[in-house]
């Protein structure tokens, strides 16, 4: 039961996180991806999306590191 509670709390954290990931998008979605993922995050959420192991030179829109996580 006590694995339980830390599994739904893990998936919690994540879910709120995707929550103000989506709404800081919707809001202003010109913003660099950088406010919200660190450098090594935003990269790796890029290569995994395009199945590529070339990083961009420069970070992505929020609005599509939203499109990226879906």
């Amino acid at each position: 039961m006590e694995k339980m509670k830390v599994l739904i709390l893990m998936y919690s954290v994540i879910a709120v996180f995707i929550m103000n990931l989506t709404y800081i998008a919707r809001i202003h979605p010109e913003l660099p991806c950088t406010i919200l993922f660190e450098d090594d995050e935003w990269k790796i959420l890029y290569c995994a999306a395009h199945r590529t192991k070339k990083v961009p030179d420069k970070p992505y829109t929020i609005k599509e590191a939203v499109e990226y996580v879906g």
